[in-house]
């Protein structure tokens, strides 16, 4: 019970959680995930370790560690980044799990969500993962995304995505579902040449300097979903597990004044230079 009091902390007073089967289920949920992550069986599918896992700490430190400790029950994980975007604090502080394949940085100042691919861009791996701080999956969940993109590296997979219509507007929240997407966010595995196409994207977009990197933050899922050759695909990986704060004001990103309009252009913009290809 402890863990999940930290987890449904806000720094945003009177607000509501999200539980929309009810809080008494999501403790229930929550404790099976937890058990699961903590005890269950670690996850084999007969690839070394070759995955190196990006984590982005900034407004749910708090879910760091139940992260982590599943993330390293995974054994084709050969690597555990915890990147810290908060200068207020030390991640070292939320995350005091102690294994060889962990490695804590704190960055001096918020450098936005991009950041999680200029530590890509750094590694040596063959796959890499990104999770953002508001989703819980098992071991289990993460070994079969993990298998789709051995099987199929041209292309981003995940678990989690949208699609855009004629009008430009995105049908938000598809998961649960075996489809190509138009993006994919959240949840995100890829490989080191996603990762060069997508500063390939970035230097076409025209955007340079820190600012108009840290901008991205509001749309760099949308630049990795054009990365691959193919579309990025959604997987089911049945039940899906929200944080509560996944929608709370003040703390999630999507709910920033001129984020959904700066996705829209930065689509726009995208589908623009695939067709000039």
């Amino acid at each position: 019970m402890l863990a999940l009091r930290r987890i449904c902390q806000s720094p945003v007073p009177g607000r509501e959680f999200y539980f929309p089967d009810g809080r008494l289920a999501y403790v229930w949920k929550f404790s099976r995930w937890q058990w699961l992550t903590r005890f269950g069986a670690s996850a084999n599918v007969g690839e070394r370790a070759c995955l190196t896992a990006i984590l982005l700490s900034y407004r749910r430190p708090e879910n760091m560690t139940p992260l982590v400790r599943m993330l390293l029950r995974c054994e084709f994980v050969a690597k555990v980044v915890v990147i810290n975007n908060n200068p207020d604090y030390s991640i070292a502080r939320h995350v005091r799990l102690r294994d060889s394949r962990l490695e804590l940085r704190n960055n001096d100042v918020n450098q936005g969500t991009v950041t999680r691919f200029e530590v890509a861009k750094q590694e040596t791996a063959d796959y890499f993962l990104g999770i953002d701080d508001d989703i819980f999956l098992t071991q289990t969940q993460i070994a079969e995304l993990f298998t789709h993109l051995v099987r199929d590296p041209d292309r981003p997979h995940g678990v989690y995505g949208q699609v855009v219509q004629g009008d430009g507007s995105f049908v938000d929240a598809i998961h649960q579902v075996e489809r190509e997407l138009d993006v994919i966010n959240r949840v995100y595995a890829f490989t080191p040449a996603h990762v060069v196409r997508f500063y390939d994207l970035i230097n076409r977009l025209g955007i340079s300097g820190p600012d108009g990197i840290r901008e991205l933050t509001s749309g760099d899922d949308i630049v990795l979903s054009f990365a691959g050759r193919d579309a990025p695909v959604c997987h089911d990986v049945g039940d899906i597990l929200d944080c509560p704060t996944e929608g709370l004001p003040g703390v999630a990103v999507w709910r920033e004044p001129g984020f959904v309009e700066f996705r829209k252009r930065l689509f726009q913009r995208l589908q623009d230079l695939n067709k000039a290809r």
